[in-house]
């Protein structure tokens, strides 16, 4: 406790003789290392009641998964600030509940996580849930690419070795400690490995006890029949992507495998330049979903339920297309096949065929090169045809793209004219 008294003193005394200015900084600094201080101390009567026998595991119904999502976000911030990755593959049932202490969970969740944060100065932090090989415990594997840890002694005794600390924060040692007693006294048991240079590895391994009758595995596919086109260049973002689509019910398939003329419902992507209408961009560090355009969000990959919601928004404002975008016979949307016919029905198809892909080339040219001006006309043209031939998706990609111009947006210019791009190579495919 002395690390954070002697920086309130230090604080206190300085924040007397600084400008009114400084203070404001100085006081926030003050409120962190009191709120460091009031932690050190909650932590210290929780293990003083672990080693008098006098804490028992409450036995109570929670949900795991949304209790691992509410630690992880709660951090978000703090692993922009370092510029660290993170990873959450929750391999189980995301509605299983489980019988046991959500409260020591997330304790010891949230102190092995802020510890490897603090240990980390760049790379990734990866949290994995999962049933161990028998069945009868969950498994949490935390890993980090920080600098290793040096104070191995302090898992057998507190405060045996000096923590480690960054700008941001400082550990404890009684971190380790700490979780190695809450853990044996929940059942479980926690093993650390770590290396040099290299990081750290956490496995605790505790007894929860799925609910009867709740196992999860008969969760509603509310993605059933769903098609997700999924352009992800991070391997790690698309496996973690496709674990959550499959719980979901929903059919994945890969760009590698895609081809033209296969119809998809939304599209998943991690490049900003590769977004189309009806399409998630997934990031690491938005907190909530964030509205791209009408048809375009951001959302963040570790967490399924923005994920979900903004699946189901995007879906259904799929599903309320205008009426001169859906079939007069059926009533249903528009495909990509609906309008090649309706291209090649038209008296311009040859036209089409002979001047727009040159145009496309021109926004790709124009764009690059920097003339604004000469690009709003060549986008303004196309839009005229795309009008003309009632091709509303291509009519729409153009007025998002003269909105940019407008806007000098250089990133969101280069993804419309991509978008463009496949459209108008779809409505081709058949002439090539």
């Amino acid at each position: 406790m002395n690390a954070p008294l002697a920086a309130i003193g230090q604080l206190v005394d300085r924040i007397t003789a600084e400008s009114e200015d400084q203070q404001a900084t100085l006081l926030a600094q003050l409120r962190q290392e009191s709120s460091r201080l009031m932690g050190l101390t909650d932590n210290l009567q929780l293990l003083t009641r672990l080693e008098l026998q006098e804490w028992q595991p409450a036995s109570a119904p929670f949900n795991l998964h949304q209790l691992c999502d509410e630690v992880l976000r709660d951090r978000l911030s703090l692993l922009s600030q370092k510029g660290l990755g993170l990873f959450h593959h929750y391999l189980l049932p995301f509605e299983r509940c489980y019988t046991g202490d959500a409260q020591a969970v997330s304790k010891v969740i949230a102190l092995i996580l802020d510890y490897a944060i603090t240990t980390t100065h760049f790379g990734k932090i990866t949290l994995r849930v999962s049933n161990d090989d028998a069945g009868g415990a969950v498994i949490f594997s935390l890993s980090d690419t920080g600098i290793g840890e040096q104070e191995m002694a302090n898992l057998s005794q507190p405060f045996v070795s000096a923590a480690q600390q960054d700008r941001y924060q400082r550990g404890s040692g009684l971190t380790w400690f700490l979780c190695d007693k809450l853990c044996r006294h929940m059942g479980g048991r926690l093993a650390i490995q770590s290396r040099v240079d290299i990081g750290t590895r956490y496995s605790l391994s505790l007894p929860l006890a799925p609910l009867d009758g709740e196992d999860g595995e008969e969760a509603e596919k509310l993605l059933q029949d769903t098609l997700v086109l999924l352009d992800i260049r991070n391997e790690e973002i698309r496996t973690l992507v496709s674990v959550m689509l499959e719980q979901w019910g929903a059919e994945c398939v890969y760009v590698d495998e895609h081809h033209l003329g296969q119809e998809h419902d939304l599209l998943m992507t991690d490049d900003p330049a590769r977004m189309e209408d009806y399409a998630l961009l997934l990031d690491g560090d938005t907190q909530c979903i964030m509205a791209l355009t009408t048809r375009r969000m951001q959302v963040n990959y570790n967490f399924s339920a923005p994920m979900l919601e903004a699946i189901l928004q995007l879906i259904e404002q799929r599903l309320a297309e205008p009426e001169d975008e859906r079939d007069q016979a059926t009533g249903e949307p528009i495909s990509a096949g609906g309008y090649q016919n309706r291209l090649q029905d038209s008296d311009y198809y040859t036209l089409f065929v002979e001047t727009v892909p040159d145009d496309v080339k021109r926004l790709y040219t124009e764009a690059e090169s920097g003339d604004l001006d000469a690009l709003a006309q060549t986008a303004h043209r196309l839009k005229g045809v795309f009008a003309m031939l009632g091709l509303e998706p291509g009519k729409r990609a153009c007025e998002s793209l003269e909105l940019y111009i407008k806007q000098q947006d250089v990133s969101k210019m280069g993804s419309e004219i991509h978008q463009i791009d496949v459209f108008v190579t779809k409505m081709l495919q058949h002439a090539m």
